[in-house]
């Protein structure tokens, strides 16, 4: 049950549709539908999944940051360069990774497994 007051906004990924059997996934107009009781103001697809491990390394990193932080408090802003650079490289890669699926030498085999596999979605709405 989603307790939101009027006015209020919701932001949530939802984890998208799969092109080879799209009725096991949510397209834009099935999430229209599941988020009716809010006005949907925008669905902002997050991507194919190739970069989806590179995605999952960021968050772990700012996870063991925050950790660090709550654990050690202001000592732990020593390891935010880290942080900071392993973002860097993570965010590289899986662009290349994406670029690599939509165009060069293993197109046809990553855009086949990035067609395939769920996408993601933003969707932002609010409580009228």
């Amino acid at each position: 049950m989603l307790l939101l007051g009027p006015g209020h906004a919701l932001y949530t990924v939802v984890n998208g549709y799969d092109a080879a059997a799209p009725g096991n996934r949510f397209g834009e107009r099935q999430l229209r539908e599941l988020f009716s009781g809010l006005t949907v103001t925008q669905i902002v697809p997050q991507g194919g999944v190739m970069a989806a491990p590179f995605l999952l390394l960021n968050v772990v990193v700012r996870e063991a940051v925050l950790a660090a932080h709550r654990r050690v408090g202001g000592g732990a802003a020593i390891l935010r360069p880290a942080a900071g650079a392993i973002y860097l490289l993570s965010n590289a890669a899986g662009r290349t990774l994406e670029t690599l699926a939509a165009k060069g030498p293993l197109a046809p085999f990553l855009g086949y497994l990035d067609r395939r596999l769920p996408m993601n979605f933003l969707v932002m709405a609010v409580k009228a």
